[in-house]
This record gives structure tokens, sequence and C-alpha cells, in this order.
């Protein structure tokens, strides 16, 4: 990654002899998901290389902004001014191809996860401003906010507002919780969640829970982490390969675990 975008920095009318457009993209998304084993600052520092050379001759689109926020929420970073980011956003004048309510979402996530409560409060008022509705997704969102802030009080509340508003929690929901109490160090609850409903959760639910044990400072109980485990489906794991997700956490739990 480095030696590539070096190569364009240095001579910017290579682009298309190097990438083209798709590539770039799969580049831009690969520089902070596909590297496990190096540390965060290294993984930004690719991608906003790549972001500043691609801004500077054009070259992005609605779906480059998009990632953008994927990349923040996959590396638990902030969105530093969402209100730039939807007037940057906006001048590309796609709102056919992206909703108003999926990109709220998009930035809500974005806050959540990096644990500004402060940013999505101001996201919902915005939202409430354009009368765009609370949905699973966001309250999911705001569960995520919490837990970052090690409020699993506030985490009880938004289920409570969840059922409230007639929303019943999903397998997402739940495991975000297992997230919660995990990275809370309340691993009785996080294994009465996954007792309760085992063989609900997708592989990718599982992986993030699995990813949660990134961000626990107490010693692994490995009992948890075998249920844990037991939970992946069976065709996630079928066949002599690693699946490229397991493997990609194996690899960060290693080298910054």
């Amino acid at each position: 990654c480095d030696k590539i975008i070096t190569q364009l920095e240095k001579n910017p009318y290579v682009y298309n002899q190097l990438l083209g457009d798709e590539q770039a993209h799969f580049l831009l998304r690969s520089t902070c998901t596909q590297l496990p084993a190096r540390p965060l600052n290294t993984r930004l520092s690719l991608f906003q290389r790549l972001w500043s050379y691609l801004s500077q001759h054009d070259q992005l689109n609605a779906s480059h902004y998009i990632t953008w926020l994927h990349v923040l929420q996959h590396n638990r970073a902030p969105c530093a001014d969402f209100k730039k980011f939807l007037d940057e956003f906006n001048k590309l004048n796609v709102n056919n191809e992206y909703a108003l309510t999926d990109i709220y979402a998009e930035l809500l996530e974005t806050a959540c996860g990096a644990g500004d409560m402060q940013q999505a409060t101001a996201l919902l008022a915005e939202m409430r401003s354009h009368d765009l509705p609370l949905t699973m997704r966001h309250f999911n969102a705001l569960l995520w906010g919490h837990s970052r802030n090690h409020d699993l009080a506030g985490c009880r509340s938004v289920l409570d507002n969840m059922n409230a508003a007639g929303i019943t929690p999903s397998a997402e929901t739940h495991s975000l919780m297992v997230c919660a109490y995990l990275e809370n160090d309340d691993n009785a609850k996080a294994t009465e969640v996954l007792s309760q409903f085992h063989g609900q959760f997708n592989d990718s639910q599982v992986v993030r829970m699995l990813s949660s044990l990134l961000h626990v400072k107490a010693p692994h109980n490995e009992e948890l982490i075998k249920q844990l485990v037991r939970e992946l489906p069976k065709d996630f794991t079928v066949g002599t390969e690693v699946p490229i997700p397991l493997r990609h956490l194996c690899v960060e739990l290693l080298h910054n675990g």
C-alpha cells in the first residue's frame, strides 16, 4: 500500500496505469480493514494519504464517502465534523442513490462506534428536524455508544426505549449486548445472553463478538471464548482454510490484543 501511494504522490499522472477507479476504491478500503497486524495510526495514515490524492484529482464519488465511514467504524475512530461530511457528500448530488435515512444511520453508527455521544445527540436532533423515524438500526447504534462509554445502564435504557417504541430486539441487538458485556467485564451477563439466544447469530455477528476481546483489559475467560466459537455457523468453518475474517481477527489479537 505504501509503495503504491508513494508512487501516486510522486507522479500523479500514473493513476490510470497503476490503479484505475475500481482498484483505487479497493485499496482505500483495504488500507484500514485488511492490515490487522498494523496499528490504528498506520492504517489511518495510509487511508488519509490515498484519500488526499483522490480528492486532489477529483476521483471521489459517493461510494468513497460511505467507505470513509465504514473505515472509521471498523477502527472505532470518530468523524471529526459530521456537518462538513454532509456538506461534501451533498455536493455530489446523489440523493437518489443514498437515502438521507441511510446517511444519518451511517453517521450515527460512526459516532457511537467511537463513543462520541455528544455527536450522536446532535445527529439525533438533526434527524428529528428532518422527521426521520428511529429504527432498529439507530437503537443498535446507541447501544454501541453507551457500551463504548462503559455505561451498561445506558444500554439497558436503550433496550427499554426499543420495547416502548414497539421494536423487538433482533439477533444483531443481542450480539451487540454480548459485546457490551464483554467489553465492560461482565462475563456472567455475556454468557447468559449467549446461552439464551444460542444458534441465532450469523458469522459476522460472532466474529464481532470475538473482536470485543481486543478491548477487554481483564484476562480472557477461556470457557467464554469456547462458547463464542461454538456459535460460529457450521458452513462458516467448512474446509481446511481458516475464513479470512477469523484469520484477520487472530492476527490482530496476536499483534494488538
